[in-house]
């Protein structure tokens, strides 16, 4: 571990090796639509049986699942 000293007195400790990674945010973006596609989720997060349907986030009545 490293210490890293700070003018007020409160050191603290961090790894010797800290891994900073930097993504490209389209990267991220892709791997979220990859997953939504997977899980079959509509725009929002929403399952596309639901957007079929009809049903609106928070109405009452019956959920299907």
């Amino acid at each position: 571990m490293g210490e890293i000293s700070r003018p007020d007195g409160l050191d603290f400790q961090v790894p010797e090796r800290t891994e900073v990674r930097i993504v490209d945010v389209t990267e991220v973006l892709d791997s979220l639509e990859k997953s939504r596609k997977r899980m079959k989720l509509g725009p929002g997060g929403l399952p596309l049986s639901d957007l079929r349907s009809g049903n609106k986030p928070g109405a009452e009545g019956e959920q299907s699942s």
